[in-house]
């Protein structure tokens, strides 16, 4: 995910009612208290939102498909089908349509069509106190990794790094999407899964960097969006917590540069552990004047003294699953499997 640039945002813009100053970042099981949204139910309407970049009316169609498949019904925002630059229309109108999915009661859940590019640009005018009066199911990956965290820093509600609505759906990114957000388990044993267990390409080989027990409060994301988020005070505190990070079409000098970043620049290095899922396409064209992505991943990642492993089902692929930013859950590099503690759901 190429983002060399990343826009200036404008504090004191219209609709700016939280900013870093004046709400305290939530610091996992102390600052802002940790609020769960509602669980799902079947004929429940969702809003369709694209808060980044523009999708074409087949994603749409194909998004509608997906939700209506659930049992649920479709909202469309207002602006879902705008297209502004690289955008899905302007930034007023973007978080015109995500405001609105938050406020209106008919309204349970909010999906993200696609990901792309232009969530960063909204983070500074979300109203998170409003956020936090009607906390509602925020699902995505990508992009969305901006607008996860940033609630969950800034607002404390629960947010899920998951499919968007009109990604590919498998059995087994249903089943986890089901159970996190209709039934919202207790100690749910989410699994790599058969077909990421046998996929023979490198980027699905399973590695442990460093084994051991992880346990704390999950957060993380795009690897892309994390390092554009660092100094903006939106994103959530590492400390303790397992944090996850996956990324696509990185070469491994870039991998290194942001994980750098986030080591110089925020307290990742004091996390209960670092959970990576798959980084597809993140190899390089030049293998006699670079490092590997293992490499990259060993060299960053595997002198910190905390379990660090590679290969979870996270990221962009199929077979992806649904992880609550904000709940507790524990993590073993011998079992390989990632259990959640508690329901991410009300």
């Amino acid at each position: 995910m190429d983002r060399r640039k990343f826009n200036k945002l404008i504090l004191g813009a219209p609709l700016l009612l939280a900013s870093p100053k004046t709400l305290p970042a939530i610091s996992g099981p102390y600052g802002i208290r940790i609020k769960k949204p509602p669980r799902l139910q079947k004929g429940d309407k969702v809003g369709l939102i694209a808060p980044a970049s523009a999708a074409t009316q087949e994603k749409f169609e194909k998004a509608i498909f997906n939700i209506e498949s659930l049992g649920l019904k479709v909202s469309v925002g207002t602006y879902a089908h705008e297209k502004t630059g690289f955008l899905a229309g302007d930034d007023d109108k973007r978080l015109s349509d995500l405001h609105r999915m938050f406020e209106e009661d008919s309204i349970k859940a909010i999906w993200a069509v696609r990901g792309g590019y232009g969530t960063t640009r909204l983070i500074p005018r979300l109203n998170y106190r409003m956020i936090r009066k009607h906390p509602k199911i925020l699902i995505g990956y990508s992009d969305i990794t901006a607008l996860s965290n940033a609630i969950f820093a800034r607002s404390g509600v629960v947010g899920f790094h998951g499919p968007v609505a009109s990604s590919d759906f498998t059995d087994y990114n249903l089943e986890y999407l089901q159970k996190v957000l209709f039934e919202g388990h207790v100690k749910l044993t989410v699994q790599i899964g058969y077909a990421n267990s046998n996929n023979v390409s490198d980027a699905y080989r399973q590695q442990v960097i460093t084994p051991g027990h992880m346990k704390g409060h999950l957060a993380g994301g795009n690897l892309s969006l994390l390092s554009a988020m660092v100094g903006t005070g939106y994103l959530p505190d590492f400390n303790r917590k397992i944090v996850f990070i996956e990324d696509i079409g990185e070469k491994p000098y870039r991998i290194d540069r942001m994980l750098t970043q986030l080591l110089t620049s925020t307290n990742l290095a004091k996390a209960s552990g670092i959970l990576l899922g798959i980084f597809e396409d993140c190899e390089t064209d030049d293998p006699e004047n670079s490092w590997t992505l293992q490499e990259v991943l060993r060299d960053r990642l595997g002198k910190l003294g905390m379990p660090v492993f590679y290969g979870f089902p996270i990221g962009h692929i199929q077979d992806q699953a649904t992880i609550p930013i904000g709940i507790t859950a524990k993590f073993d590099t011998t079992s390989r499997e990632l259990i959640y503690l508690e329901s991410p759901v009300k």
